[in-house]
């Protein structure tokens, strides 16, 4: 079977992880080629696999030698299904599978009403009827996208290998960082781009190490926004506040932390499957997240963790004071997490719904 891919780029975001995760554990009958609409890999994993990759550069996307390019791809793959994570990169292949009887697959990461243009609308409404199938991570995204009741909506729930954090929890982290040294580490994270809400979870850091003094809040992610983070934080950085930048071994970080936090900005964002969140749950940690978007279907509340509201860093400072003063209720939270991701997220409960749609659609 040959499924061509197409993503705009492959930073150090959620998507883009997901992505690696279905190519991995696709089997090797399946003949994959990857289009990316950005030079922007942070996995560089994926020049090891055994795929067709074809990078664009983000600023040539537009011209007319890319489409032709995309086309020369799409032919010399002999791609029978494309399944885009993109808008843009559907609308630009979307002549041609038409044209070539492709089956299309399009994907719904957000939960949240985003707020659109007119052209972004436009392009939504055009992939939406030109796919065989709309693929969200979450019956909210559906919900929001008024598609519950559209036959072409399907829900396949985010995977994640819980093996990868029994292998990685062996491995050696940063014991040099100050922070390792604090008796409880709360960690959030995500990139720093307006979609994720740190400023709330550093407010909240600020009254909690104001009655608790051996804590330590860890920041991991990179973006435009951090430097404005880095200013919430006045005294606290790098005395309470950490920030560590992009990581690629979040597994091993996570396992020597205790609690984990999401916490998003919902003008105009909610979560789908929260990547972060399900990663705290693999480790083990409680969770205090946003009750907004896909979340409430990964989260239950008061047994994995706590939801709050959003732009509440008294709610979500509160939650943490209560799970550092009732440690074993807090430890079964995250057991009670990880039971969640082996039965309802696993990765290989996500590839074989992927797989089956696949099949289906050949």
């Amino acid at each position: 079977m040959r499924v061509t891919f197409i993503i705009g780029g492959l930073g150090a975001g959620g998507k883009e992880r997901q992505l690696l995760y279905l190519i991995k554990s696709l089997p090797t009958y399946f003949k994959i080629t990857i289009i990316v609409l950005s030079s922007e890999i942070f996995y560089k994993e994926i020049y090891e696999l055994p795929i067709d990759l074809t990078i664009v550069e983000k600023t040539n996307k537009y011209r007319l030698t890319t489409i032709c390019l995309l086309y020369r791809q799409l032919r010399k793959a002999r791609t029978q299904i494309v399944h885009s994570w993109d808008d843009i990169g559907t609308i630009l292949i979307i002549p041609y599978i038409l044209l070539n009887k492709i089956s299309l697959i399009t994907s719904i990461r957000h939960a949240g009403k985003l707020k659109r243009s007119f052209k972004q609308s436009l392009i939504k409404t055009i992939s939406h009827w030109a796919s065989n199938c709309i693929v969200s991570n979450s019956q909210k995204g559906l919900e929001v996208e008024r598609l519950l009741n559209n036959k072409k909506g399907k829900v396949i729930y985010n995977g994640l290998d819980l093996k990868n954090f029994d292998c990685e929890s062996n491995k050696k982290v940063d014991t040099h960082l100050k922070y390792i040294d604090y008796k409880i580490k709360i960690v959030m994270v995500g990139r720093f781009y307006g979609l994720k809400d740190y400023i709330t979870f550093i407010r909240a850091a600020k009254l909690v190490t104001q009655s608790y003094s051996n804590v330590g809040f860890i920041c991991i992610g990179d973006g435009p926004n951090r430097i404005n983070a880095e200013a919430e934080t006045r005294d606290n950085l790098n005395t309470n506040i950490f920030f560590l930048g992009n990581r690629n071994d979040i597994p091993s970080l996570l396992k020597k932390m205790d609690i984990g936090v999401l916490l998003n900005n919902t003008k105009g964002h909610a979560e789908g499957i929260s990547n972060a969140i399900m990663e705290y749950m693999a480790a083990g940690l409680p969770v205090i997240a946003t009750d907004a978007g896909g979340t409430p279907e990964l989260v239950q509340n008061n047994v994995t963790g706590f939801l709050v509201p959003a732009f509440d860093e008294k709610e979500v400072a509160q939650k943490i004071q209560w799970l550092i003063e009732n440690s074993l209720e807090s430890e079964q939270m995250g057991l009670n997490g990880q039971k969640v991701i082996e039965t309802r997220f696993s990765i290989n409960k996500m590839a074989d719904a992927y797989i089956n749609l696949y099949n289906g659609l050949c």
